[in-house]
């Protein structure tokens, strides 16, 4: 399995990452990075931390800021060599 970051900016979609890890017990996946980060498969999250809580839901698009631009990004577990 393999998590992917997409982003979305005026109206255009784009791969940023893919990440690869391991399954722990069949309740998380562990992502080789950044280190700690995981996907809670039974609540079907994202976090990158043990200390995120609430994390982000995997397949729903959020908005992010910085003080130069705006965007919205997802998250998506998928198989290995599927798209």
């Amino acid at each position: 399995m393999k998590l992917q970051i997409w982003e979305r900016e005026d109206g255009k979609e784009r791969l940023v990452k893919e990440i690869s890890g391991k399954i722990w017990n069949g309740k998380r996946f562990y992502l080789e990075s950044p280190k700690g980060a995981f996907v809670d498969l039974e609540k079907w999250t994202y976090h990158k931390s043990n200390y995120d809580k609430s994390g982000h839901r995997l397949g729903e698009w959020f908005i992010c800021s910085s003080a130069v631009r705006r965007w919205e990004q997802k998250y998506e577990l998928v198989e290995e060599g599927k798209i």
